[in-house]
This record gives C-alpha cells, structure tokens and sequence, in this order.
C-alpha cells in the first residue's frame, strides 16, 4: 500500500511539473476547417487585414503552409498563438491554436480547470473570429 501512494504522489509529481512548467501553451484550440491547408496559412497571414478583432498582430517563425506565431492585442491584452495547421485530406485541415499569455501564464494555468475565466472567453472569441 505504501508502495503504491508513492508511485501515486510521483506520478502527480511528475503531471505538475509536466503542467506548470514544460507544457508550451496555456490554453489549446483545436478544429477542422473545410479548406486547403495553403488557404488556411495566407489567411492567418492576412488576418488583421481583413478582420477587425485584433487590433494589432505580429507574425513571427512562419514554416510555410505548417505554422506560425501571432503575437495579437485584444482588449489590452497580449496573447502569443501558435498556429499549427495539418493536411487532412485535400479539403480539410486540421488546426491547432496553442495560446499563451506572457506574464500570466501560471495564474491562467491554475484558474482554467476549476472555473471560466475572461481569459478563455478571449481566447474562443479570437479564434471563433479566425473560423
């Protein structure tokens, strides 16, 4: 018995570590969209120009057509998004939205199981607005 609550307390442990500190993002967004993935790549690319929900947006490590990083203010916030888009088929892409707040990234991890916060509702209105 004792045996096991110490592989039990190891392995949460480890879940904490894994949680708090080496996982990449806050909060990920996942989807499929009815388009190509080079469709789904230039309109990231071109986001701010035809939408007017985040007020500004830097583009920053693009890897054609696979991914890239947004750095966008809404609401006098600052969000890091990770975009990673993945070929289904030729009319559907995968997507995926890691994001991330700097500086709040620890607050936002530990509030995001337990209750709904303003962070999560930005987050889905930034990426409703890119779907």
């Amino acid at each position: 018995m004792k045996r096991v609550l110490q592989i039990l307390i190891l392995l949460f442990g480890i879940f904490l570590v894994w949680y708090f500190i080496i996982k990449p993002n806050d909060y990920n967004i996942h989807f499929k969209a009815q388009t190509s993935a080079g469709l789904a790549y230039d309109e990231l690319l071109n986001w701010s120009a035809v939408s007017d929900l985040p007020e500004s947006s830097a583009i920053k490590d693009p890897e054609l057509y696979k991914e890239l990083t947004q750095e966008v203010d809404l609401h006098g916030a600052t969000y890091v998004l990770n975009w990673t888009i993945t070929r289904i088929n030729d009319s559907i892409t995968g997507i995926n939205a890691g994001i991330k707040q700097p500086g709040k990234s620890l607050i936002n991890r530990l509030l995001i199981p337990f209750s709904n916060t303003r962070y999560e509702e930005q987050t889905l209105e930034l990426v409703k607005n890119y779907k």
